[in-house]
């Protein structure tokens, strides 16, 4: 005979309880409990739930009648789904003085988070946790790519996201809520979202003989590719991508004084360069292919991995191509040991940020000493096994 239970409250072989609430127009509100929780305290649960939806929903209601002037322009908000609000955002309302590329990472984080649940809700619904739910799972195991919408094909599956990352993300949508709702007075929930707390970074520069094994592998065809030319500008001059993006060959290339001018994109100050062979050759391939300008970042990744597996350096995994710049950056320290001029050379705003290098060049050379001392040491001499005797077990 089957156990009848009481409305709402639903069990699930094998996994327990799962009690529901719903009070339109509100996202369904669902908790999962043991076997062994007692009816009653699942009963309370949903009461209380029942009870908090139902005077937000009044509140609403007597908000909404105290003021007239923006009572149609709420109800059509409250019409629309999240959905709708972020093609409208995307074709007409989103700040035109963007960068392209931040423009592109905006687009793909608002319509992955319209595939999710919460695409089918009008967005002043959606509570400051949902917000915070959904960033903390793109934070674990990072943003799908939806393909079927604008997003780019995953060359390797995606990871735990960088604070920074988190964070501009966090600023997309306090952004979104800020222009679809200007002057109606209506709160941000995506100002919820907590802010995370800066961890050190992770060096993840390899060593300069392998990284220039690896580039000389980029292509399949043998022939030279631009894709090939920006992966070595990050790897001698430790270039960001959109400060390659940014380069512009009639002014910021001296070809005289074989200088580059770099436009950083953080904040920092403009700085020049000197130029080696392997970064003129660089240049001089981006200038005859015609590869100035915006680019995507998805057939670097994807050369960059073939040519890790042809040059056998597969043990290094995960890399990626942005490790390159952080190898320019490990590199140039341990040559100079000068901290202000790696951060002048990398474009740093400020020297917290070069710190990661010296600690990366102070482990290895902490290493060598060791090694070092070691080789200086007698070595010790093991005790010979005289003939005859069994060796003890």
């Amino acid at each position: 005979m089957s156990e009848i239970l009481p409305t709402g409250i639903n069990r699930e072989r094998g996994r327990g309880y799962m009690v529901e609430v719903h009070v339109r127009p509100y996202p369904r509100a669902r908790k999962r409990f043991s076997l062994e929780t007692p009816i009653d305290v699942m009963l309370a649960w949903r009461t209380e739930q029942v009870e908090k939806l139902t005077a937000a929903k009044a509140e609403r209601a007597r908000a909404t009648a105290a003021d007239p002037v923006t009572t149609a322009a709420r109800r059509q908000a409250d019409a629309n789904t999240f959905r709708q609000d972020v093609e409208l955002y995307l074709e007409e309302k989103i700040d035109p003085t963007l960068h392209p590329c931040t423009k592109t990472q905006f687009t793909r984080w608002l319509r992955q988070a319209a595939t999710t649940e919460l695409g089918r809700y009008p967005r002043q619904l959606i509570t400051g946790a949902m917000w915070t739910k959904l960033v903390a799972q793109w934070e674990r195991s990072g943003v799908p790519s939806n393909e079927a919408r604008g997003g780019r094909r995953r060359i390797v599956p995606p990871g735990p996201l960088a604070v920074d990352t988190v964070h501009k993300i966090r600023t997309c949508f306090i952004g979104f809520y800020t222009t679809m709702d200007a002057g109606l007075g209506l709160p941000n929930p995506a100002r919820l979202i907590p802010r995370r707390q800066t961890s050190d970074p992770e060096v993840r520069g390899i060593a300069m003989d392998q990284a220039l094994e690896i580039l000389g592998h980029v292509g399949r065809s043998g022939e030279p590719t631009r894709t090939a030319a920006r992966l070595m500008l990050m790897c001698v001059l430790g270039l960001r991508p959109v400060e390659i993006m940014r380069i512009r060959p009639a002014t910021d290339w001296h070809k005289a004084q074989q200088q580059l001018t770099v436009r950083t994109a953080k904040g920092g100050k403009a700085r020049t360069l000197p130029l080696g062979d392997r970064a003129v050759a660089a240049l001089e391939l981006l200038d005859r292919l015609k590869g100035w300008g915006t680019f995507t970042s998805a057939p670097a990744a994807r050369m960059f991995h073939d040519a890790v597996k042809a040059a056998k350096l597969t043990a290094l995994e995960p890399l990626r191509p942005y490790d390159l710049r952080h190898t320019f950056g490990t590199e140039l320290y341990r040559q100079t040991k000068d901290i202000k001029a790696t951060g002048a050379a990398m474009g740093h705003k400020n020297l917290a940020q070069t710190e990661r290098y010296v600690e990366a060049s102070v482990s290895e050379t902490v290493a060598s000493a060791f090694d070092a001392l070691e080789r200086s040491m007698p070595k010790v001499a093991k005790p010979k096994r005289r003939r005859g005797k069994l060796r003890a077990v």
